[in-house]
Formats: structure tokens, sequence, C-alpha cells
């Protein structure tokens, strides 16, 4: 899931300097099975690019110098022809035969490339495809789009690619590299449309099970909050809207003291940042029951609730089931939204 990866880092990340980069990819002859990979990246801050197949089972990595210029040979058959450029939190598909001559430009580092010379046309195509992936991936992770919609336009997408390829009059070898290339997006895409499904068809079903401990080293357990409505709040130490976000919970927690609610917070910080977490939580005076999961991103409980950002706020009934997995931040109406349910 190369590029749900990418989506998830990026939307975190801190705004990146502005990035032009500049590759030049001339094609040796057929019998050298290489390609000459050169270029410049202005204002390079981190000294190299990787050139990886996309299965990771190659890797190339091209060091650049202090003028931001760059040079190094790849051998097109590995992939064979289609290749990962990556560099810093950039990643792109990138197609390279023995006969590519091509430059590509970009600039900042997320928008789309422009490509000229032999070889354009089909990175072109490629580009085209990728940013329609983005575009649905984006979709695939808003709670509020229905899955159905989602689904169809995907389909649409995924279809228009496989009949532009068809009719774009490349070289056989390059046809089937793109097409590669198609169907490991459509997988990505398939398997975001599946979470996306389980998320919207989640409510009213028993609320996945986790059990996490305290900041007292406690055990806690979904099911010791049985018979009362349970909100759970995802956040992170390092993410500043769940921060925001704390005085008005704060607030919703102490005008609900005294209804069948209970409050958990539930932290994504990775077990080597345990500390810092403890000592938000002493500083932040969280109330409720405050716990830490396991794994960051990839705990079970991310994947198990299919939550892609913090923060996110959950509302599980008092039988177990869920009742929203993407309920109202506090400061635009979950504690309306939670009187509501407690008057029902």
């Amino acid at each position: 899931m190369l590029f749900a990866w990418v989506f998830c880092l990026t939307k975190f990340s801190q705004p990146m300097k502005k990035l032009f980069l500049l590759l030049c990819l001339t094609g040796f002859a057929m019998q050298a099975q290489t390609a000459n990979f050169k270029g410049m990246i202005a204002n390079d801050t981190i000294g190299e690019l990787v050139i990886t197949d996309i299965n990771d089972n190659f890797k190339q990595v091209i060091l650049i110098d202090s003028n931001g210029h760059f040079s190094g040979f790849i051998d097109p058959e590995p992939s064979p022809g289609l290749f990962v450029l990556n560099y810093n939190r950039m990643a792109h598909y990138l197609y390279l035969s023995d006969s590519t001559n091509l430059t590509v430009t970009t600039e900042p580092v997320f928008n789309r490339p422009v490509f000229k010379g032999k070889g354009a046309n089909e990175n072109e195509l490629l580009q085209k495809m990728q940013n329609d992936f983005f575009s649905i991936y984006n979709e695939c992770i808003a709670y509020n789009v229905k899955y159905k919609k989602v689904s169809k336009k995907a389909e649409a997408k995924v279809a228009s690619w496989y009949k532009e390829i068809r009719h774009s009059g490349f070289e056989a070898k390059a046809q089937l590299v793109l097409e590669t290339a198609a169907g490991k997006l459509a997988e990505t895409v398939t398997v975001e449309l599946e979470k996306l499904h389980r998320i919207v068809t989640m409510a009213g079903n028993p609320a996945p099970p986790f059990a996490y401990k305290d900041v007292n080293n406690k055990m806690v357990n979904l099911s010791d909050f049985a018979g009362k409505y349970v909100l759970i709040d995802v956040w992170a130490t390092w993410c500043a809207p769940c921060r925001e976000e704390m005085p008005a919970l704060q607030k919703i927690m102490e005008n609900l003291k005294d209804k069948n609610i209970a409050f958990v917070g539930i932290s994504i910080d990775k077990p080597q940042y345990e500390k810092i977490w403890k000592k938000m939580v002493a500083e932040k005076a969280l109330g409720g029951t405050q716990l830490i999961s396991e794994g960051g991103w990839q705990s079970k409980f991310m994947v198990d609730y299919g939550i892609h950002a913090v923060p996110t706020y959950i509302i599980i009934g008092p039988h177990g089931n869920v009742i929203d997995t993407n309920a109202e931040w506090p400061s635009r109406g979950l504690e309306r939204q939670l009187k509501k349910l407690l008057r029902n």
C-alpha cells in the first residue's frame, strides 16, 4: 500500500521546502540493458533519492551532491520497466526502458510532474492514473462520502485507465508496464473501499474489543464500561487539532459527569513516547480514562475501527454496539449529539 502510506505521512507532516526536481533519464542501447539516470534537485536537504521496484525487491540509492546534482545507472529489467521514485516523502511511479530519454520537472514536491522527451507520453498517462488514485483515496478516507458513490467512481476510473492504455498507441512493453501500474493502483483502491465499507456498516454492530493500559499501567477493557455510553477520543500528543479540542471536550465531560456515559481517551503515540503522553495527560489534567494504544497507526484498534485521522471521536452504546465512528468534534456539536442519545 505504497500510496496509502504516503498519504497517512504527508497529511500530518510539516510544510516542506519548495522543491524543483530535474531528472534526465537517457537510455543506452538495448544491449546495455541500463538507463542513465541523472539530474538536479534544488534546495536539497536529504542528500539522496531512492529508486525501488514495485515489490521492494530492488533498491538503488543515488547520492545527491552539495549542488543538488546526481547521476546513476538503472537496469530496467528488475521491475521490469516500472519503478518508484522516492525522495523525502514523495513517491511516484516511473516508467523506464532502454530507449528512455526523459526529463521530469516538478515544483513543489507534490505538484503534478511535467514530462518531456522520449517516454513522456507514457509517464504522463502513468501520472494521470496516480492523480486519479489520489482523488479516489481521499474520498475513501472521507467518512461523509457514500460508499456506493465512491465505488462507482472508482470502477469508472479504473476502467478508463485500461481503455486509455489500450488506445494509447504505445509499444506492447510500455502498455504492459502501465497495465501493471493500473492493477497495483486498483488493488489499493479495492482495499480502501473495503475499509470504507466496514466503517459505514459498523453502526449497529458490536464494537471491536480492545484492551490497553492506563496512566497507572492498569489494563482497561472496553467491556469494563458495559451498560454505559462510551465516548472515545482518539488522539496523539503531536496532533495540534487534538490539543485544540481538549478544552471543549473537558467542558462536555464536566457538563455530563452525572450522566450514564464514560469518557475514554486513546492515544496512538508509540510506546517509546509513553512518558511524553503521561506528562501531557497530567499537565492538561485530562479527565476520564486515558489509555495508550500499541503500534500507533498500525495498532489493531486503528485497523478495527478504520481510523485514518486524529482526532476522531467514536460513540459506543450501552449494549456494546457502535453508534458512530465519526462523531462530531467537541467544538462542533458533540455535546448536542451526546445529549440527544442520552435523552433517548
